[in-house]
């Protein structure tokens, strides 16, 4: 199956007062952490979606292979972000899924997508989603069926309302650290003792 990976980035970071994108994690940023992830893992086409600050981010990410696009509605939500990206690889590469995964889980990992797509390959489920916290989500693979339903997602519903409603057509795999992101200096300060 051809992959395409959208990467949601748009976000303005108001609770933190600058774009969590570029706070460092190791030697790199959270953002190009996950870029680099996802290229390592997936042979496909690799989307940012941009929003706010989003010249600061291109100027200081220079990632060769990524293609990067700037919602110009970011201010709505989360949905608007998912569906320009989604949009934009049906009309340039007509995946046949897609890994969705946000700029702020600090512990996503090359070794983490492999667990995904290898586990979504092995089943005939439609979506291969992690588990964390009590809860199921992104990173996660949804197969070209549930498009229609991603683009009909409003305001800040994210891929994860599409899945909770595929339950029947779920595989999952844990992963505890998926619940921790960043949207606050505490967050981060706190993220440095892990």
């Amino acid at each position: 199956m051809k992959t395409g990976v959208l990467i949601l980035a748009a976000g303005s970071s108001s609770r933190l007062g600058k774009p969590k994108q570029l706070l460092k994690f190791g030697e790199e940023t959270l953002l190009s952490k996950t870029i680099k992830s996802a290229q390592e893992a997936i042979l496909g086409p690799v989307l940012v979606v941009l929003g706010s600050q989003s010249d600061l981010i291109k100027s200081t990410l220079k990632i060769d292979g990524v293609k990067w696009i700037v919602n110009q509605n970011w201010e709505s939500g989360m949905a608007s972000s998912l569906q320009v990206g989604l949009k934009f690889l049906e009309e340039n590469y007509d995946p046949d899924q897609v890994l969705v995964l946000l700029s702020d889980q600090p512990f996503v990992s090359t070794e983490l997508i492999h667990q995904l797509m290898t586990k979504k390959e092995n089943s005939a489920n439609g979506i291969a989603a992690c588990s964390y916290s009590d809860t199921i989500g992104v990173p996660a693979i949804i197969e070209k069926k549930y498009f229609s339903e991603l683009l009909n997602l409003k305001g800040d519903q994210g891929a994860k309302k599409v899945i909770k409603h595929h339950l029947d057509d779920l595989v999952q795999i844990p992963f505890e650290n998926g619940k921790i992101d960043i949207d606050t200096q505490a967050d981060w300060e706190n993220l440095q003792y892990l």
